[in-house]
């Protein structure tokens, strides 16, 4: 498969994160991700209505629901309480990892001519996330060392998907350049299977052009590397839309709340 920032090249990519909005429209906001078979359903009916170039295995609603399933996942997370131990557990976890690669090489199958990405939080967001899920408040004591621990705790959990087709891999969180060390295991891992690795900001500042990233999500284009323009808020209630960086592509989320003759009509003008 081409990479997202081969086909950016050839023509011009929309990147829709609609997975809220088609949970609640297609699911009655409560889908089964612990099913790969409704999973693939849902996917496809949400392509269907809304068509996106990158199909998005999004991590963080399919490890929620892993630990709902059953109490003694949080609890062995919860046996230790520094900073790393709870990520640590959990992306150690065999019967999850097969769980996601098996939902990833489904929608490999069913998404052949998509771009297939997979999104989670970049490493101390992730951590913390962890850590809450395991202890109900954030770890005190995640120092810049602990979150480098949980950049290659991510590596080594990424490496399950080596065979699973996967074309992009993208983190998101709020950048700074302390942050450089702990992607940067996760950066190398993607180069060395070829897939392209990218990061989108859910802040005010852009990963800039020297972070190492083959592609960026923000709300202005970098220049040097390919760039996703994020879609303002403003733009569903009837704004027009961002120009797309050459060589670029739009990225856009659809709200959850939004009517489905309105979501399909402003989709139409994204594309």
């Amino acid at each position: 498969m081409a990479s997202l920032t081969d086909r950016t090249q050839a023509r011009r990519l929309l990147w829709l994160d609609a997975r809220a909005y088609a949970e609640r429209l297609l699911a009655h906001g409560a889908l089964d991700w612990l099913d790969v078979g409704k999973v693939i359903v849902w996917q496809r009916q949400m392509n269907g209505l809304l068509p996106s170039d990158v199909v998005t295995l999004d991590v963080e609603p399919v490890i929620a629901a892993w630990l709902r399933a059953s109490p003694s996942r949080p609890e062995a997370m919860a046996a230790r309480r520094r900073a790393t131990y709870a990520l640590k557990v959990l992306l150690l976890d065999d019967a999850l990892r097969r769980h996601l690669v098996e939902l990833a090489a489904a929608l490999r199958g069913s998404f052949t001519g998509h771009v297939l990405a997979l999104a989670f939080p970049e490493p101390e967001r992730w951590l913390q996330w962890a850590h809450a899920a395991a202890h109900g408040e954030v770890a005190a004591d995640a120092d810049t060392d602990a979150v480098e621990t949980a950049g290659t705790y991510i590596a080594d959990f990424l490496r399950s998907f080596a065979d699973a087709g996967l074309d992009a891999v993208v983190m998101s969180g709020e950048w700074s350049p302390a942050k450089a060390d702990a992607v940067r295991p996760v950066q190398n891992l993607c180069a060395h299977y070829k897939a392209d690795c990218g990061w989108r900001a859910t802040g005010a500042t852009d990963a800039p052009a020297d972070a190492g990233f083959d592609f960026v999500v923000g709300s202005a284009a970098v220049p040097g590397i390919c760039s996703g323009i994020t879609v303002p808020a403003a733009f569903w209630s009837g704004a027009a839309p961002e120009a797309a960086a050459p060589g670029g592509f739009r990225y856009a989320t659809v709200p959850p709340e939004l009517p489905p003759e309105t979501a399909l009509q402003r989709v139409v003008e994204l594309a």
